[in-house]
């Protein structure tokens, strides 16, 4: 009896790895096709995939960019609407994650591109990358349902994100910047979570002006007193409570009427946050 249960087991486990072996070769062999009818071959790259025997794809050393722009060590792909992907279209739903990712970095591109960081120290910028999101084609909306980017020895930014966007981008690449140019923000909460930015601020500011914790905390300070009231008020306090506890910093905004995307990154990027109806905290 013992006999014949070991013998079972291992027709079973035989099978399971025929199977594995089958679907990694299908999934190999499907993907490959996609990037060469899509024109990235070149451009997107890996080494193998595996796939799971519970669900879930698996690609080892992936290499973005015909240069190696960026990499990653693993990319894990736990969900996706694979008959989207069949017809050329974005899939409906999808969890990726991105692990050990690597951006390629010289010096010169370093100081040009990332001049902030670079004068604080840093080198090269690495960690992971995490997206599960789904996208409704009828109403276009798109919610990100959880997003988080962790940098390592900087922090990680983690939130949702629900967008009003025609996202036929796959069949023309070329209207992926048209489609963001028209999506609309409905929604989004982010924060930033520190793991030696601030610490790495202050020590560059040491180095470079000479000024100290509590120097910098009081220019803070006066500018939470001179900000007008109302969301540079609240960003400028937030802010520097982030600054000061060294824990964490959030956003969330949330549009009555539908706002252009664009029109919301430009106000964190020059600072206008005229007519947004945001909420900050730092700790």
């Amino acid at each position: 009896m013992k006999k014949m249960v070991w013998v079972g087991a291992g027709i079973v486990c035989a099978a399971l790895i025929g199977y594995k072996v089958y679907a990694d070769q299908v999934v190999d062999k499907q993907v490959r096709a996609a990037l060469e009818s899509q024109g990235v071959s070149q451009q997107v790259r890996y080494d193998d995939v595996s796939v799971g025997l519970f669900g879930g794809v698996t690609f080892d050393h992936v290499v973005i960019g015909s240069a190696g722009d960026i990499t990653f060590d693993k990319v894990v792909v736990s969900s996706v609407d694979r008959e989207a992907l069949k017809k050329g279209e974005l899939p409906t739903y999808g969890s990726v994650s991105f692990n050990g990712y690597e951006l390629a970095m010289t010096e010169d591109r370093m100081k040009k591109d990332f001049s902030l960081l670079y004068q604080m120290g840093y080198r090269d910028i690495q960690g992971d990358l995490n997206v599960t999101y789904k996208y409704s084609p009828a109403d276009k909306i798109l919610n990100i349902q959880d997003v988080s980017i962790a940098m390592d020895e900087l922090g990680k930014v983690s939130g949702k994100l629900s967008l009003k966007a025609s996202l036929d981008f796959l069949k023309n690449p070329r209207q992926l910047v048209a489609s963001l140019e028209r999506a609309k923000l409905l929604s989004a909460g982010l924060k930033f979570e520190n793991d030696g930015l601030v610490e790495s601020g202050f020590a560059m500011y040491e180095r470079q002006d000479h000024k100290d914790r509590d120097q910098i905390l009081s220019e803070l300070n006066r500018k939470v007193q001179r900000a007008p009231q109302g969301n540079e008020k609240k960003a400028a306090t937030a802010f520097r409570d982030f600054v000061d506890g060294g824990h964490e910093f959030g956003v969330s905004i949330e549009s009555s009427s539908d706002m252009p995307l664009l029109r919301v990154l430009a106000a964190f990027s020059t600072g206008d946050f005229r007519g947004l109806n945001l909420e900050f905290h730092g700790s």
